[in-house]
Order: structure tokens, then sequence, then C-alpha cells
């Protein structure tokens, strides 16, 4: 059967740097069982079985032979205070081809399972560490290719769109709840029109139509735009490329 990103209590692991030869690669572990599961292909295994979450051990990754993969550092981190909520692991290792797929091929062997795309961020949006537009933040932020797309991404992902959205949440139902006493309530109970409140209404409905507009501007931040330099000969395309 296979697994589904609701299977939160499997032990999974991931590449979570590039594919591709490099000084060093990254490797992810989370789940509920992860630094034990991890202990049983790491050099020092009541060591890290005993680390305090924040630190960082150095030592051999092996395989099921107890042959030496790589020499690494793995820091733990202890749930919930980490990234998915789980206790997890990132272990930093040499970053060739050969030693990474050795890596996983040894974390695969002692129990692990592929993690999803995106399943990390998954999880922590699950057990509550972000709200989704947060975790939707972590991907844009992740393929961000422009500093604008960058720094728009990272003011999500540090809660500015989530905070705008809850307060306005806030004023929406607090409108709606004096539209209920309302109707609720004779004008001999509670004079007052609800036209007093239209003020506040309009406010809640420019600032709902101002993120509305923002998308599209948020899109080209994110995408670009495809733009067609078109004209006769010689009429100045190529220096305008050029100067752009």
């Amino acid at each position: 059967m296979a697994r589904t990103y609701l299977s939160t209590q499997d032990d999974i692991a991931a590449l979570a740097t590039p594919s591709g030869a490099g000084a060093l690669a990254v490797l992810r572990l989370a789940g509920p069982s992860s630094i034990e599961r991890l202990s049983s292909v790491f050099s020092r295994p009541e060591v890290l079985k005993a680390a305090a979450g924040g630190s960082a051990l150095y030592g051999k990754l092996v395989d099921a032979e107890g042959l030496s993969v790589d020499e690494v550092v793995a820091v733990v981190f202890r749930g919930p205070k980490s990234y998915t909520g789980q206790d997890s692991v990132d272990i930093m290792c040499h970053g060739g081809l050969a030693t990474v797929e050795s890596a996983l091929a040894a974390l695969f062997a002692a129990g692990f399972m592929q993690a999803l795309p995106g399943e990390f961020t998954y999880r922590a949006f699950s057990s509550g560490k972000m709200d989704l537009v947060r975790a939707q933040a972590v991907d844009e932020l992740v393929s961000a290719r422009t500093r604008g797309a960058q720094a728009e991404a990272l003011a999500r992902l540090g809660g500015a769109l989530s905070r705008e959205l809850e307060q306005l949440r806030r004023e929406l139902l607090r409108l709606s709840a004096a539209c209920a006493l309302r109707l609720d309530y004779g004008e001999d109970e509670n004079p007052e029109d609800f036209s007093v409140e239209a003020p506040a209404l309009a406010a809640a409905r420019g600032r709902c139509q101002a993120l509305a507009d923002s998308y599209a501007v948020g899109r080209l931040f994110a995408e670009g735009a495809l733009v067609a330099l078109a004209g006769r000969t010689n009429e100045g395309k190529s220096s305008l490329f050029n100067r752009l």
C-alpha cells in the first residue's frame, strides 16, 4: 500500500539539499522513533539516544554490516521544539553522489521511509507549528528566483499575512455579531441602526480587496513575466534588451 501524507507516524528521511556533487549534503530525518532508529546505524548509539535537542554530534554512519558509510555530523532536534513538531535529525555528510546514495540506502535499510515531496512541511502544518499561509511560503521561499520574490515569501513566512488575515477575521466576526444582535432584538431594546457599523464594514471590505489585488503582483514576483520585444529591423530592440 502506497504511503500518504497522513502516515505521520512513519519515520521519514530525504535529501534536503540539491542532488549533485558538492562539499556537503544534508539528510533530514523526522518521526516519533527517528532518533532511536538512527542510533542503529550510528557509531555512537547511546550518545545519540541521550543527546539533548539542539546538540550536534560527530560520528560515523554505518550500513547493515557495520561498515562505515561516511563521517557525519548529526544535529538533534527534540519534539515539539523542532520543525515538524516530532523528534528529528539533520545529518551533514559529504556531498559526493555515491556517498549520499550509500547514506540514504543505510537509512532506508534501518527502516526509514522515503519522504514525500513537502512532507516535512506538511507535518509542521499538521502539528500546528505553522499555518497554511506559512507552509505555502516555505515552498515559495525555496523556489524564489528574485530578491523581490524572496522578500515577499520571507515576510509571509514570518507571519505578516497570517496576522493581517487574523485581524480581518476578528473584525468580520465582530461585524457579524453586531448584525445578528440587531436582528435578534427590537428597536426599543437596541435602538442603534446597523449603519453605524457601515464605515468599519467598508474598511474591512477595502482591506480584503487590497489583499486580493496583491495576488497578481505576488505572482509576478514569484514567476516573472513573459515579455516579447517586437518591432521592425534596427528600431532598437537589441539596445532595449541590453539596457534591461
